[in-house]
């Protein structure tokens, strides 16, 4: 038990000595901001008023800054001598020693990372009481009684000590010891604690967001080391629908596509008038192609197209598994009604705004700008996992990029790549499978296998599928981001 003399004896301050404990938490103090200065200026006028508690031997228990401001305004002239008015504990142990000194300064305004070391003393030093406790124990089922409840009281005695909650004190804990291992972001965030500019429940999410990212990307790059090739799963020759009814219910993770949307019967989707920037050859082919497989007799049909596709989307997707289509603007009462009736979940609208749309020839009206996504989710069961990964970021529900160049794309409604991989990242877990039931010429497929999915893909016209394998080899070879679907001269 320690005896602290209660009467005052005056030392000077240069004789007393640093506690290596004390600066090892609360380190040394400049005096260079406002509060420094004013508690310099205090000590000038009135001297020290609170005596420093120090050992017998002149080590300093409290006051390591009321010494300093002392000698460092001796050293200027402001005060005429460094005499300090001390109290001094006797019979103190190393243990209670580190107590004291955490007790002494609870009252200090400190930083998040005077806090920590303040809890990493105080950890220790209950631990250790803990310990002896447990060896002083009367008998084995005491010892195991204490062992057993010791953590938990410990965690609680050592964030009352340093003014936490228990939350509070394990969430800070695991940012110091992730920046004590190296971890870049934790180390700013504690920058930003001791600044005051962030609270410890708002770091924490950050680290954790952190955390799950740099973990995604070690499951993306896993997942893309073992694509070995491309075979014929990846890409079916084939009707979309046909193929989907001998597929595995439950078999797939999530599907994104862009099928046929029941206007080439209406519309032509291309305008000649540059010959010089367009073969016209190839389009009059690429159009062709698309009226085949975009045309229908009448809107009933289109829409029972619709709905035996999406049927096969219900039934193939896992529980809690995504369905994300583009779709004509026109027609999106209609395919969200089909949806509802299949049982689907219905999400908001996600959009793709187009950075290059192409301006109105008649001059009589605005760019058309935007293209849109509609969202859907085969119901959870409980035992399946509904995939959002919003540590990727909090993100609007548009997706912005430009047309695929006209000189690098196949299919003449291919969408970009980058849109398609936002999706296949927030909705998917590295290693799932995504389908494409209508494939085209495989933006999805690249989309998916870039970010570490197995991909899918569905394609009735033998010039897309082969350009679909054709794509597929030699982003697996390459390794290196999307490759480029050069058309060719004479498809």
């Amino acid at each position: 038990m320690n005896q602290i003399v209660e009467s005052i004896v005056y030392r000077n301050a240069s004789n007393l000595h640093e506690n290596q404990v004390s600066v090892s938490i609360y380190g040394f103090d400049e005096f260079n901001d406002e509060e420094g200065k004013k508690f310099l200026q205090s000590i000038a006028e009135k001297g020290v008023l609170e005596p420093i508690v120090i050992k017998m031997d002149g080590t300093i228990v409290s006051g390591h800054r009321r010494r300093a401001a002392v000698l460092k305004l001796f050293k200027e002239g402001i005060l005429k001598d460094d005499i300090v008015p001390c109290r001094i504990i006797e019979s103190v142990d190393a243990l209670e020693e580190k107590g004291l000194i955490v007790h002494y300064n609870r009252q200090r305004k400190k930083t998040f990372s005077q806090i920590m070391r303040e809890a990493e003393v105080l950890e220790e030093v209950e631990k250790e009481r803990a310990r002896q406790r447990q060896l002083s124990a009367l008998n084995i089922g005491q010892q195991a009684r204490l062992q057993a409840e010791q953590p938990e009281r410990t965690s609680a005695r050592v964030a009352k000590a340093v003014g936490l909650s228990s939350s509070t004190l394990e969430r800070a804990a695991k940012i110091w010891e992730a920046a004590k291992k190296g971890n870049k972001k934790a180390e700013e965030l504690i920058q930003k604690l001791d600044k005051g500019e962030i609270g410890v429940k708002p770091a924490y999410e950050l680290l954790v967001k952190e955390e799950k990212v740099e973990e995604l990307k070690k499951k993306v790059d896993e997942a893309k080391k073992a694509q070995q090739a491309v075979n014929a799963e990846n890409a079916i020759c084939g009707d979309a629908i046909e193929v989907m009814g001998k597929m595995d219910e439950g078999s797939i993770d999530m599907i994104l596509t862009d099928p046929p949307y029941g206007v080439m019967g209406e519309v032509s989707l291309h305008r000649k008038v540059n010959p010089q920037k367009y073969n016209p050859a190839l389009l009059e082919l690429q159009e062709e192609r698309l009226r085949k497989f975009d045309a229908f007799e009448s809107e009933s049909e289109y829409l029972e197209f619709t709905r035996k596709w999406m049927e096969q989307a219900y039934r193939l997707l896992r529980p809690g598994g995504h369905l994300v289509t583009f779709i004509d603007r026109f027609k999106v009462s209609h395919i969200i009604d089909i949806a509802e009736k299949l049982g689907f979940e219905v999400h908001q609208p996600l959009i793709w705004l187009i950075t290059n749309p192409v301006p109105m020839a008649g001059k009589l009206g605005f760019a058309d700008s935007w293209n849109e996504m509609l969202w859907f989710t085969k119901p959870n069961d409980g035992k399946h996992e509904t995939v959002f990964h919003y540590e990727l970021g909090s993100r609007p529900n548009h997706f912005d990029a430009p047309y695929v160049s006209p000189h690098s794309r196949v299919h003449p409604t291919e969408k970009p790549v980058e849109v398609l991989e936002q999706l296949v990242m927030y909705l998917s877990n590295p290693g799932e499978t995504i389908l494409d039931p209508f494939a085209g010429s495989g933006s999805t497929l690249v989309a998916a296998m870039k970010q570490g999915r197995k991909a899918i893909g569905i394609e009735k016209d033998e010039f897309y599928h082969r350009e679909i394998v054709r794509r597929l080899q030699m982003l697996v070879e390459h390794r290196n981001g999307d490759i480029p679907a050069a058309p060719p001269e004479n498809p």
